[in-house]
């Protein structure tokens, strides 16, 4: 055996070359027919594919084969009697049969047409809607001319009675008396560390620039002169009742200290008033004062 590509000596039955790799061709001779001696007269035509025969043999190779194979199960070989059947118009196997129609049932274009029905009732028409009237124009109204205003009156002026000559009976020769201003109460002195001294009496305010809020007022405005600007602009407020001095802090930045003698000094709280004795000292930021 040698191989059809490189004609190299191969063992019986080698699938492939052992010098080039390729799949040996073998081939298979078929196997003989067999000679069947036919009689002279014409032979009977093959049977249908409906008939009921179990076996047949194939016509290449002569292998038992059942009627129903197509091919045969040795060499494949396709069986004569199915391409017999094909050829000759039989029905296809996986043809479904179809029950004949009987005669005389009539079909879809002899059934009679039903006749259409009438409705019972007909809706009755709409009544049509009568326009409304327009309604008639109003009258116009004519309007009363307004009377025109009367020209008032011209008055004559009355002449003006002539100043009535100073009397030389009496003259204003004396100087204004002077009067007190009302202000009542106890006076104290106030010396700051500054060096201002001001004697006060009723209320007032105490600061570096003092000014009074809308609506208040005050007897008096103390302006404090400090370099360090310590003392708040508006720092406190004083005035007296029924003979006692009394402070208040005017919610001031460095707030106030008041200092009486023989007792601890007490930082104030803002918008309350506190009681001040003679020989007292309060502290207004880096500033002070001596109430006497």
């Amino acid at each position: 055996m040698k191989c059809s590509y490189c004609s190299t000596e191969l063992p019986t039955g080698a699938l492939f070359c052992g010098e080039c790799g390729r799949a040996v061709k073998t081939t298979v001779a078929p196997p003989p027919r067999p000679i069947v001696a036919r009689p002279l007269t014409t032979p009977a035509p093959p049977p249908s594919l409906g008939a009921a025969v179990d076996e047949t043999r194939c016509d290449q190779c002569g292998s038992a084969m059942l009627r129903e194979d197509i091919f045969c199960p040795e060499c494949g070989f396709v069986s004569q009697a199915v391409s017999k059947a094909f050829a000759s118009g039989g029905d296809p196997r996986d043809t479904a049969v179809v029950t004949a129609i009987p005669v005389g049932v009539p079909t879809v274009t002899e059934v009679e047409e039903m006749p259409e029905l009438e409705p019972e009732w007909e809706p009755e028409p709409e009544a049509e809607l009568e326009p409304e009237p327009e309604p008639a124009p109003e009258p116009e109204l004519e309007l009363e001319p307004e009377p025109a205003p009367e020209p008032e009156p011209v008055l004559e002026h009355e002449p003006v009675p002539a100043p009535a000559e100073p009397s030389t009976a009496f003259e204003d020769v004396e100087a204004t008396r002077i009067v007190a201003l009302g202000v009542t109460g106890e006076r104290f002195v106030l010396q700051f560390s500054t060096g201002e001294s001001y004697t006060v009496f009723g209320s007032g305010l105490v600061g570096r620039n003092p000014r009074p809020e809308p609506g208040e007022y005050f007897d008096q405005l103390l302006a404090v002169v400090d370099p360090t600007r310590s003392v708040s602009k508006t720092h406190l407020e004083y005035g007296q009742e029924s003979g006692v001095f009394w402070v208040r802090d005017r919610f001031s930045g460095n707030g106030t200290v008041l200092r009486e003698p023989e007792a601890l000094p007490r930082r104030l709280q803002a918008d309350r008033r506190y009681r001040v004795i003679r020989g007292s000292r309060i502290d207004i930021g880096e500033q002070f004062f001596i109430v006497s």
